[in-house]
Protein backbone atom coordinates (compact mmCIF):
# COMPACT_ATOMS: atom_id res chain seq x y z
CA UNK A 1 0.00 0.00 0.00
CA UNK A 2 1.28 3.20 -0.54
CA UNK A 3 1.04 6.21 2.13
CA UNK A 4 0.68 9.72 0.42
CA UNK A 5 2.11 10.87 3.70
CA UNK A 6 -0.07 14.39 3.53
CA UNK A 7 -2.68 13.05 1.67
CA UNK A 8 -4.64 11.34 4.36
CA UNK A 9 -4.30 10.93 7.95
CA UNK A 10 -0.98 9.02 8.68
CA UNK A 11 -2.14 7.30 11.82
CA UNK A 12 -5.71 6.07 10.98
CA UNK A 13 -4.51 5.24 7.43
CA UNK A 14 -1.49 2.97 9.25
CA UNK A 15 -3.77 1.39 11.70
CA UNK A 16 -5.85 0.08 8.84
CA UNK A 17 -3.26 -1.28 6.77
CA UNK A 18 -1.99 -3.23 10.09
CA UNK A 19 -5.71 -4.51 10.61
CA UNK A 20 -5.99 -5.45 7.30
CA UNK A 21 -2.07 -6.97 7.62
CA UNK A 22 -1.14 -5.34 4.30
CA UNK A 23 2.57 -3.20 4.41
CA UNK A 24 3.10 0.08 3.90
CA UNK A 25 5.80 2.14 1.68
CA UNK A 26 5.48 6.28 1.72
CA UNK A 27 5.70 7.36 -1.81
CA UNK A 28 4.60 10.67 -3.35
CA UNK A 29 2.26 13.08 -1.35
CA UNK A 30 1.34 14.46 -4.45
CA UNK A 31 -1.66 12.07 -4.95
CA UNK A 32 -2.76 13.88 -8.18
CA UNK A 33 0.56 12.79 -9.56
CA UNK A 34 -0.34 8.78 -9.65
CA UNK A 35 -3.91 9.00 -8.82
CA UNK A 36 -5.18 8.81 -12.12
CA UNK A 37 -3.39 6.67 -13.47
CA UNK A 38 -3.19 3.96 -10.53
CA UNK A 39 -6.58 3.72 -10.04
CA UNK A 40 -7.56 0.78 -7.96
CA UNK A 41 -4.75 -1.29 -9.50
CA UNK A 42 -2.38 -1.22 -5.91
CA UNK A 43 -5.38 -2.64 -4.14
CA UNK A 44 -8.61 -4.50 -4.51
CA UNK A 45 -11.13 -4.83 -1.40
CA UNK A 46 -14.54 -7.12 -2.11
CA UNK A 47 -17.61 -5.47 -2.76
CA UNK A 48 -16.03 -2.93 -5.18
CA UNK A 49 -14.55 -0.97 -1.68
CA UNK A 50 -12.31 1.61 -2.52
CA UNK A 51 -9.11 2.50 -0.25
CA UNK A 52 -10.39 5.65 0.60
CA UNK A 53 -13.84 3.98 2.05
CA UNK A 54 -11.52 1.35 3.83
CA UNK A 55 -9.77 4.64 5.31
CA UNK A 56 -12.88 6.18 6.51
CA UNK A 57 -14.36 3.31 8.01
CA UNK A 58 -11.44 2.72 10.00
CA UNK A 59 -11.32 6.71 11.45
CA UNK A 60 -14.97 6.70 12.10
CA UNK A 61 -14.87 3.64 14.20
CA UNK A 62 -16.56 1.26 12.23
CA UNK A 63 -15.03 -2.34 11.56
CA UNK A 64 -13.08 -3.75 8.94
CA UNK A 65 -13.98 -7.27 10.20
CA UNK A 66 -16.37 -8.01 6.87
CA UNK A 67 -13.46 -6.57 4.58
CA UNK A 68 -10.53 -8.08 3.18
CA UNK A 69 -8.13 -7.52 0.33
CA UNK A 70 -8.02 -9.54 -2.39
CA UNK A 71 -5.40 -12.91 -1.75
CA UNK A 72 -2.84 -11.96 -4.54
CA UNK A 73 0.12 -9.64 -3.51
CA UNK A 74 0.15 -6.75 -5.28
CA UNK A 75 3.39 -3.53 -6.08
CA UNK A 76 4.11 -0.69 -7.74
CA UNK A 77 7.28 0.92 -8.84
CA UNK A 78 7.06 4.52 -9.11
CA UNK A 79 9.58 5.05 -12.58
CA UNK A 80 12.35 7.60 -11.54
CA UNK A 81 13.46 9.86 -13.73
CA UNK A 82 17.46 9.51 -14.13
CA UNK A 83 18.39 12.70 -15.48
CA UNK A 84 17.25 16.17 -16.31
CA UNK A 85 16.47 17.22 -19.91
CA UNK A 86 14.11 16.15 -22.86
CA UNK A 87 11.93 12.93 -22.97
CA UNK A 88 13.26 11.32 -26.05
CA UNK A 89 11.92 7.88 -25.91
CA UNK A 90 10.99 4.88 -23.28
CA UNK A 91 12.18 1.97 -24.79
CA UNK A 92 11.44 -1.58 -23.86
CA UNK A 93 8.23 -0.88 -22.69
CA UNK A 94 6.97 -4.32 -24.59
CA UNK A 95 9.56 -6.48 -23.24
CA UNK A 96 8.57 -5.20 -19.62
CA UNK A 97 4.89 -5.74 -20.20
CA UNK A 98 6.08 -9.37 -20.79
CA UNK A 99 7.81 -10.15 -17.74
CA UNK A 100 5.94 -12.50 -15.50
CA UNK A 101 3.84 -10.94 -12.75
CA UNK A 102 3.47 -7.48 -14.51
CA UNK A 103 0.26 -6.38 -14.66
CA UNK A 104 0.54 -2.72 -16.61
CA UNK A 105 3.03 0.14 -17.41
CA UNK A 106 2.20 3.63 -18.21
CA UNK A 107 4.62 5.97 -19.46
CA UNK A 108 2.69 8.98 -18.04
CA UNK A 109 5.08 11.79 -19.62
CA UNK A 110 4.96 12.42 -23.61
CA UNK A 111 7.67 12.79 -25.70
CA UNK A 112 9.17 15.73 -26.07
CA UNK A 113 8.19 16.91 -22.36
CA UNK A 114 11.15 18.54 -20.10
CA UNK A 115 11.70 16.52 -16.96
CA UNK A 116 13.59 16.82 -14.00
CA UNK A 117 14.18 14.14 -11.34
CA UNK A 118 12.85 14.39 -7.78
CA UNK A 119 13.40 16.18 -5.40
CA UNK A 120 14.13 19.36 -7.88
CA UNK A 121 11.18 18.04 -9.84
CA UNK A 122 7.49 17.28 -9.13
CA UNK A 123 6.42 13.37 -10.69
CA UNK A 124 7.42 10.40 -11.76
CA UNK A 125 7.84 8.91 -15.70
CA UNK A 126 5.75 6.27 -14.82
CA UNK A 127 4.28 3.59 -13.51
CA UNK A 128 4.79 -0.07 -13.53
CA UNK A 129 1.91 -2.74 -11.55
CA UNK A 130 2.77 -6.07 -10.69
CA UNK A 131 0.76 -8.59 -8.89
CA UNK A 132 2.03 -12.48 -7.90
CA UNK A 133 1.67 -14.78 -5.36
CA UNK A 134 4.65 -13.30 -2.95
CA UNK A 135 5.84 -9.77 -2.31
CA UNK A 136 9.67 -11.41 -3.26
CA UNK A 137 7.92 -12.47 -6.87
CA UNK A 138 6.31 -9.00 -7.24
CA UNK A 139 9.79 -7.32 -6.46
CA UNK A 140 11.88 -9.57 -8.37
CA UNK A 141 8.73 -8.34 -11.47
CA UNK A 142 9.13 -4.99 -11.27
CA UNK A 143 12.86 -5.15 -10.70
CA UNK A 144 13.31 -7.30 -14.14
CA UNK A 145 10.68 -5.10 -16.03
CA UNK A 146 12.33 -1.58 -14.64
CA UNK A 147 15.84 -3.11 -16.21
CA UNK A 148 13.92 -3.57 -19.39
CA UNK A 149 13.13 0.19 -19.62
CA UNK A 150 15.67 2.06 -21.94
CA UNK A 151 15.32 5.61 -21.14
CA UNK A 152 16.32 8.27 -23.23
CA UNK A 153 16.53 11.95 -22.50
CA UNK A 154 18.39 14.59 -24.59
CA UNK A 155 20.03 17.25 -22.10
CA UNK A 156 18.44 20.47 -22.63
CA UNK A 157 19.69 22.76 -25.53
CA UNK A 158 21.53 25.76 -23.81
CA UNK A 159 19.88 28.87 -24.30
CA UNK A 160 21.34 31.32 -26.81
CA UNK A 161 23.20 34.59 -25.23
CA UNK A 162 21.01 37.12 -25.33
CA UNK A 163 17.64 35.13 -25.15
CA UNK A 164 16.61 37.04 -22.00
Amino acid sequence: MILPSATYRAPDFLMAARELGVAVTVASERRAAMSAVMGERALRFGAGVSLEQVILRHALGRGLDDLARESTASGVMMIPIPRAGVLRAVEGQEQARAVEGIAGLEITIARGRPVVPLPEGDRYLGFVFARAPSADAIERSLRVAHGLLRIRIEPHAPEPLGAR
